[in-house]
Order: C-alpha cells, then sequence, then structure tokens
C-alpha cells in the first residue's frame, strides 16, 4: 500500500462501524493500540483517523479520545466516475468524476482515496487500463461492462429476451418467431439475439431471422423485399428500438392487425403510444436498479461481507405494450 497504508486502515475500521463492532457515540481503541494491532507507526493512524475525521465519520475529543459519529447511518465515501451526475444514495457520500478530467493520470489518483469507486459505463480506455491502476488499491464495480476480475453489475439483455419471447411462443404456438438484426455488431445486441435463440431452442421452434441496415429507407425496402418462410402469424423481436420506425411503416402497409396477424417487441422503447401509433412492448434499460445493486456490490466488498458473484445481472423494466 506504501503512503496510502493509511487508507487501507481507514477502511479496516470503517467495515468495523458498518458491522456494529463500533457502534455510534462509542470510542475507538486507543491511537498508540491502534498503531500496535496494524503495525504502523502512530502517524500512520493520525493520518487514518483525520481521513475519517473529515469524512464524518469520527470525531476527536481532546484529552478523551476518538468516537464514532451519533450520525443514523454511515455513509461510505465513494467516487462515482461515469458522464452524468452522481446519484443520491443512502449508502455512499459521492464524489462524482467525469471521464473526462481524469484523462490526467495525477487526478486518477485522488480515486485511490475513497472507500471505493463505481465506474458507470466506462469506455474502452478507463475500463482496460484505468481499472487496471487501482487494482489492489480500492475497492470497484463496474456498471454495464465486463473486465476480468473486477466485479460488475449490468442488465440482463440475454435473460430479458429469453423471457419474452418464451412468453409469446407459448401463447402463440402457430406464429413464426422472427429475429430482426440489426447491420451493426456490438456484445448487448448480441446477448439479445442469445436470449431470443435460447428460447426457440428451448421450445424446439425453428425461427428466421433478418438484418436490417442503418438506413430508414434502406430498412424498409429489406422488409417490402424478404421473401417470408410462412404465412403464418409473424412473431417480431426487434434487437433495437432503431428498427421500429421502419417496422411499423411496414406493418401499416400490409395492414396487418395486432395479435392476430403480428406481434413485435424491441429494447429501450418508452415511447408514448402517438409516435407508433400504439404502445410497443419492450424493456427499458432499469439505471436505478442497476445503480442500486452495484451500490450494495460495492458496500459488501467494502465491509468484507461479500458472498455474492462477480458478476450480477440486474433484470430491465418490462413494458407491456399493445403489439
Amino acid at each position: 500500500m506504501g503512503n496510502n497504508r493509511y487508507l487501507d486502515i481507514a477502511r479496516q475500521l470503517m467495515r468495523r462501524i458498518v458491522r456494529g463492532d463500533y457502534p455510534p457515540g462509542s470510542s475507538l481503541p486507543p491511537r498508540l493500540e491502534l498503531a500496535k494491532e496494524f503495525q504502523v507507526a502512530r502517524a500512520t493512524i493520525d493520518r487514518c483517523i483525520e481521513h475519517l475525521t473529515s469524512s464524518g465519520v469520527l470525531s476527536s475529543r481532546h484529552g478523551s479520545g476518538t468516537y464514532v459519529n451519533e450520525s443514523g447511518g454511515i455513509k461510505f465515501n465513494g467516487a462515482f466516475v461515469s458522464v452524468g451526475v452522481a446519484p443520491q444514495s443512502r449508502i455512499f457520500n459521492w464524489q462524482h468524476y467525469s471521464y473526462d478530467e481524469l484523462r490526467d493520470k495525477s487526478r486518477r489518483d485522488i480515486l485511490a482515496r475513497h472507500d471505493g469507486v463505481i465506474w458507470f459505463q466506462p469506455d474502452a480506455e478507463a475500463l482496460e487500463q484505468w481499472t487496471e491502476e487501482l487494482k489492489g488499491r480500492v475497492p470497484q464495480v463496474l456498471v454495464n461492462r465486463t473486465q476480468p476480475d473486477v466485479p460488475c453489475v449490468s442488465t440482463d439483455h440475454r435473460g430479458a429476451y429469453r423471457e419474452i419471447t418464451t412468453e409469446r411462443l407459448k401463447l402463440y404456438p402457430d406464429a413464426l418467431p422472427v429475429l430482426i438484426k440489426l447491420d451493426a455488431g456490438s456484445a448487448v445486441l448480441r446477448y439479445r439475439e442469445e436470449g431470443f435463440i435460447d428460447a426457440c431452442r428451448a421450445e424446439g421452434r425453428f425461427y428466421d431471422q433478418l438484418y436490417l441496415p442503418m438506413d430508414f429507407n434502406a430498412k424498409l425496402q429489406t422488409l417490402r423485399d424478404h421473401v417470408w418462410q410462412s404465412q403464418r402469424p409473424l412473431l417480431l423481436v426487434s434487437v433495437s428500438l432503431m428498427n421500429t420506425g421502419a417496422v411499423m411503416r411496414w406493418i401499416g402497409e400490409k395492414n396487418f392487425s395486432w395479435r392476430r396477424d403480428v406481434l413485435y417487441s424491441d429494447f429501450d422503447n418508452d415511447l408514448p403510444d402517438y409516435i407508433f401509433g400504439v404502445k410497443v412492448s419492450s424493456y427499458v434499460q432499469d439505471d436505478a436498479g442497476v445503480l442500486a445493486a452495484a451500490e450494495n456490490k460495492l458496500a459488501a466488498i467494502i465491509s468484507g461481507d461479500d458472498i455474492s458473484p462477480d458478476i450480477i445481472l440486474s433484470f430491465p423494466r418490462r413494458i407491456n405494450g399493445d403489439t
């Protein structure tokens, strides 16, 4: 730990406070006793106490000792790194950092002074390099990204697509399942595709796939030109909201009736019904749920009570629409 040994001791004391070893209003052991326990100089313990005092966790009374504040609930001091603002939290006092300001390595070193770090959707540089710099120095949790040996909380895209596809396959056993794909690859889109395929395989159903290009008119023409393999009702599942406008235009041209001729679902579609004329069945990313799971994970790591897996999947919010 080098010069950050005082931070390591501060985290260990925080674990004890959170566990109730040192309840609010109680005193900590004398500083010389702590120095002997942790095998450090008295000055290191002084710096540790100063850090926890400035964080509002402890207060020192001259000639009396050091006490846990009667705060009604101790919070950890965390670094929240994102392109947006830090959320309100019952567990953490967040200090927000943007990815742009952390491109200076001297600024990134500040992160190690916190009890823990949450990286919200980090870019490739932050994911592959910056998280590596902090390993062994401070607990970290990733949100909606994965990196070996770094705990993460991510939206369960695969599970969501498996659920809605399975549900509809059972309700409409005569329908032809069709995966509407996007002519652009990403890990998230692959997870959604895999969820659709999982459901079809589990139900023993053959399915069709259709790639749509990025351009709207080209999407529409691709739908018009496609030769469908069956005259049965179509169960369309799109990997992206980006396909929905063209699909809706094509369905209107075909004069299809919902739930008789066609069913449709996508992701991230919480648009009002006047946009497409109907409320689309969809999943919407539950950022609040993902962040709550990430906070709980980080707090458990800091407290030394973590028994959850290193990859936690959080289910998105379901929207039951007209399609």
